[in-house]
């Protein structure tokens, strides 16, 4: 089993690092901060999926505590479908939104 044993680096904080070697006017030329740009617009993209993933993990959880409070009572597969489908669909789209940026 591998283990990885060097530090976590956060995509944030290496956009950070390089954001300031951009100020420095001697690194600083067009491809350089093109390429910065669009590393700022894959972070945003990403933390906006990491919010709808967060929202989609906090619908599940509700959903598991109702089934939960409901154990002794009989649940209608369409009424636990309706429920339920918002969910997918937002998943889905969260992970079609991941799979563009990565």
């Amino acid at each position: 089993m591998l283990v990885n044993t060097s530090p976590s680096i956060k995509l944030s904080n290496v956009y950070e690092h390089l954001a300031t070697l951009g100020e420095d006017e001697s690194v600083t030329h067009q491809p350089f901060t093109t390429h910065l740009s669009h590393l700022g617009e894959v972070i945003n993209d990403l933390r906006h999926s990491a919010r709808v993933l967060n929202e989609v993990n906090g619908a599940l959880i509700m959903v598991l505590h109702l089934l939960e409070a409901a154990h002794a009572d009989k649940l209608s597969a369409d009424n636990l479908h309706c429920l339920i489908s918002p969910v997918q669909v937002k998943l889905a789209r969260s992970l079609n939104e991941l799979d563009r940026t990565l």
